[in-house]
């Protein structure tokens, strides 16, 4: 379960994966460190609906990942916790 992940969230993945373009249903190769936003939880946070999109294409893709394949990107420094050095 993961409890830093939330539902609009913006995540990464930490390795590649395919998943299906909801535009034209082709298969597309997402890279590591692909950035999305959390739309769907699943089993408790142990998996995450996760929406990535091509500005430059107007691709869509849609893709359910497993929390462990993910991490929460931060944007500000308010975020981080007490202890980070």
């Amino acid at each position: 379960m993961n409890k830093e992940i939330k539902l609009l969230g913006v995540v990464a993945l930490t390795e590649e994966m395919e998943a299906t373009s909801l535009d034209s249903g082709k298969q597309v190769r997402l890279k590591k460190g692909q950035v999305g936003v959390v739309v769907d939880e699943y089993a408790d946070g142990q998996a995450f609906e996760v929406e990535f999109v091509d500005h430059k294409q107007g691709e869509h893709v849609l893709a359910s990942v497993a929390s462990e394949k993910l991490f929460r990107l931060h944007y500000s420094l308010s975020e981080q916790s007490e202890t980070t050095p």
